[in-house]
């Protein structure tokens, strides 16, 4: 029997040092969040969640290897903070 395991990619930070979003700051042509996405998926993952916040996430040109579910971060708040919930969620 093999469970399944959920990947969750927290993609909210804003990236000031950066100049943008992290989640859309691109290394070797593909962003940080396609990249993320990429690895959860090889080791297994699924579904994928992506938490957005500083910017949304759209990585629908990739095609349905890379499905993934994304939840935008409303409240301001890192999603790893208690304030995230209920608010985070559409």
């Amino acid at each position: 029997m093999r469970s399944a395991v959920a990947g969750v990619l927290l993609a909210a930070g804003q990236g000031s040092r950066f100049g943008r979003p992290k989640a859309l700051v691109e290394l070797d042509g593909r962003t940080l969040a396609e990249r993320g996405v990429t690895m959860l998926r090889a080791g297994g993952a699924d579904p994928i969640l992506i938490v957005t916040g500083a910017a949304q996430v759209d990585l629908g040109h990739l095609g349905p290897d890379h499905q993934a579910r994304t939840v935008y971060n409303r409240s301001g708040a890192p999603a790893w903070d208690p304030r995230c919930a209920p608010p985070c969620v559409p």
